[in-house]
């Protein structure tokens, strides 16, 4: 009995020039993954950090004087116009992160300001979770792309000491 297999053809091993090409994409592409989510956790954890009152701040209580729409692939998001005034009396106006949720004019907020610059504030009434979506995917991404591109720089350092080891001794000139 003999055997009716097709016969496959042998594949031609890449040249070193195009195996680093394919090599440079490849770490390229991982590189950017991980950059995106780096990305993603400074989105998040900078949108939370607007949500959380800082050391140092002075609390107080402002008004939703306009909302700022804006669309979004599946809707609007609304950023809430807030005026507060300062300790010395003097009013002041920020633009709050924007949320699903489209604020009422008149609201009361709970606003942290900073004592030295009020223009700096944050409005503490959005204590939401629009922070946890870019955190998580961004930890996830990074945790995806992280350890790939270990394995794939810890596989390129093996070849470069296999092809050293592999290249002949050339005798020392006399």
């Amino acid at each position: 009995m003999t055997s009716t297999s097709p016969t496959r053809k042998k594949r031609r091993p890449l040249s070193p020039r195009a195996a680093r090409a394919i090599s440079a994409y490849i770490t390229l592409m991982l590189v950017g993954i991980i950059v995106v989510g780096v990305v993603g956790i400074v989105i998040g954890w900078h949108t939370r950090a607007q949500e959380r009152p800082v050391h140092g701040w002075t609390t107080t209580t402002g008004t939703v004087v306009g909302v700022r729409n804006e669309a979004v692939r599946d809707g609007y998001v609304y950023g809430p116009i807030v005026s507060f005034v300062d300790s010395d009396g003097n009013p002041h106006r920020f633009t709050a992160p924007t949320n699903d949720d489209e604020p009422t004019v008149g609201e009361q907020a709970t606003i942290s300001y900073d004592p030295a610059n009020p223009a700096h504030a944050h409005d503490l009434s959005d204590s939401g979770t629009n922070w946890l979506g870019p955190f998580v995917v961004g930890i996830f991404i990074t945790s995806f792309g992280t350890p790939m591109f270990g394995f794939l720089t810890w596989i390129r350092i093996h070849q470069r000491r296999r092809n050293r080891l592999n290249q002949p001794v050339r005798p020392a000139s006399p």
